[in-house]
């Protein structure tokens, strides 16, 4: 039996690059996309009777050139972690623009200013305990 994957020898893989991914070698809009579990073979990998020494990942295949290539997992963390970060830049842009005190700032100031409270509030809420522990404590 084959010792599974190790850290080591997985590679660094690029972002997740969504619905509409560029082919690297051709340029072409659009590809195929496969979940390959830790250690499963590619289509661009010869089957043995081994295991892979690439890890979990998404395979990206051209739909005009055929030409392989692997994408990292889509993060669903990250990804809401970056529409509430968007969100509360858009909120606090605007609220900064409308408030009286601020109606002399330059809309660059307002904009280094909501990235700053942006900033502070992703790492505090990345500080946070688990809702389920806060909840426990006011049982």
């Amino acid at each position: 039996m084959t010792a599974p994957t190790t850290q080591a020898d997985k590679q660094e893989l690029p972002p997740f690059s969504g619905d509409d991914p560029l082919c690297p070698k051709c340029a072409r809009i659009g590809a195929r996309t496969t979940h390959r579990a830790d250690g499963e073979h590619g289509d661009d990998q010869r089957p043995t009777y081994g295991r892979s020494s690439r890890g979990e990942r998404l395979e990206r295949s051209c739909e005009r050139c055929g030409f392989i290539w692997d994408e990292d997992l889509v993060r669903p963390a990250d990804a809401i972690q970056q529409q509430l970060a968007a969100w509360l830049r858009q909120q606090l842009a605007t609220a900064m623009r409308a408030a009286p005190t601020t109606a002399d700032l330059d809309p660059g100031d307002v904009d280094v200013l909501t990235e700053a409270v942006v900033d502070v509030v992703s790492l505090a809420a990345l500080n946070l305990p688990a809702i389920d522990d806060l909840m426990g404590a006011t049982s």
